[in-house]
């Protein structure tokens, strides 16, 4: 199967709020450009802090109290504060309508704490005061000022004091039949995508992408240009080893999954072999599992066709290019070094490459290089990722 020319990664995610018990439930699931399942990927509600992580087949269940509910914020303005049990409330303009209403987990209005205009100025109300008689220990206040509003969850610590946590704030130009929607308080926040690994001994979170849930039921389809770190880390696990031990303890040669000995492949060079199959274990192939048993369309055999096959599907910067373009390369990038293939493992702070080699003295090794934009033996990258950007679109 000839792989398309830009490559994605698509996530599917099919939102369904479940009422009963006043629970709502976000599920879906995660795969990549090369239709592999995403293990380990976090995906949580940013404003209210609900999240799963994707299993062995990429699933996901995002599930809550239903009264985390968060809005889209549209405008920042001046917001109201929480201090102690009171509110501070900042009023523009003179004569400004300002309302303080709370909801239970239902969406049922169950106490209006102030109704009326103020003049210009800082105002405080001491809600607290108001709220002691309400039974519900798990609120969501909803304060307008004019046409800006802001919410906040409040929970109740005993009778006056309250532990509040801000959804939104200043959202503005709502109409009268916008304003009276927000009363069923729909669950509107943003899921993000991210991941946390161990890079280089340091703990990281990668941020992937975040997008924006607008509706009780929507299904997305999600391009993420994903970093390969998977393989990566794969890669290193293989520091040391020669060809004959590579991955063996994957499975035994004919398995579809160990490739046998690299040096049955090109003629006892096997850099480009170790490059494409880091890429496969960790999920971003350059080719499908088809082909013959020798050749599978993963294999892309010596750097010449390593080349062809960046140049044709996603971007080779040559060295010449490198200032030009202001590129700087990311970790699992190519790199083609004279008749040598590399990985590039990542860049440091003095702007030297460390590349993954295979075939290096026959075993796999981590390498310094030098300058990634001057070493002597660079020749160019091809890119990884980087390529086609994060976007999404909601399906019908």
């Amino acid at each position: 199967m000839k792989l398309q020319k830009c490559i994605i990664l698509i996530v599917m995610l099919c939102v369904t709020i479940i009422r009963a018990q006043d629970q709502f439930k976000l599920n879906g699931t995660v795969k990549n450009q090369a239709d592999f399942k995403v293990f380990g990927l976090i995906c949580e509600l940013v404003e209210n802090g609900y999240a799963d992580t994707t299993d062995s087949s990429g699933v996901f269940n995002v599930t809550g109290d239903a009264t985390a509910v968060a809005y889209m914020i549209k405008k920042e303005v001046p917001a109201p504060q929480f201090k102690g049990s009171q509110i501070s409330i900042p009023v523009t303009a003179g004569g400004q309508r300002v309302s303080i209403e709370v909801f239970n987990v239902k969406g049922s209005k169950v106490a209006t704490v102030f109704n009326r205009a103020l003049p210009a100025g800082v105002h405080t109300i001491p809600v607290g005061n108001y709220l002691s008689t309400v039974s519900q220990s798990v609120l969501v206040a909803v304060v307008t000022c004019g046409s800006d509003r802001s919410k906040f969850r409040i929970v109740k610590a005993g009778s006056h004091n309250l532990m509040t946590q801000k959804i939104s704030g200043g959202v503005s130009g709502m109409n009268q039949a916008t304003a009276e929607a927000t009363k069923t308080l729909p669950v509107l926040d943003s899921l993000r995508f991210k991941r946390c690994l161990e890079i280089e001994g340091q703990q990281e979170e990668l941020i992937e992408y975040t997008i924006p849930v607008t509706e009780l039921e929507q299904e997305f389809k999600v391009t993420l240009d994903l970093i390969p770190y998977e393989a990566i880390e794969w890669g290193k696990t293989q520091e040391g080893r020669s060809n004959e031990t590579v991955g063996k303890e994957l499975g035994k040669p004919g398995s579809g999954i160990y490739p046998y000995e690299f040096q049955t492949y090109y003629n006892g060079a096997w850099c480009s072999e170790f490059y494409c199959y880091c890429m496969r274990i960790g999920g971003c192939p350059l080719g499908d599992d088809g082909g013959s048993t020798t050749r599978p369309n993963w294999l892309k055999l010596g750097w010449n066709i390593l080349i062809s096959w960046f140049e044709s599907n996603a971007q080779y910067v040559k060295k010449s290019e490198i200032s030009s373009l202001n590129f700087k390369p990311n970790p699992g990038d190519f790199i083609q070094l004279s008749e040598h293939t590399a990985m590039v493992r990542y860049i440091a702070s003095n702007n030297d490459v460390y590349c993954l080699d295979g075939n290096w003295g026959d075993k796999v090794v981590l390498v310094n290089r030098g300058n990634y934009k001057t070493f002597s033996s660079l020749n160019g990258y091809g890119r990884r990722s980087g390529i086609t950007g994060n976007s999404f679109e909601i399906m019908k």
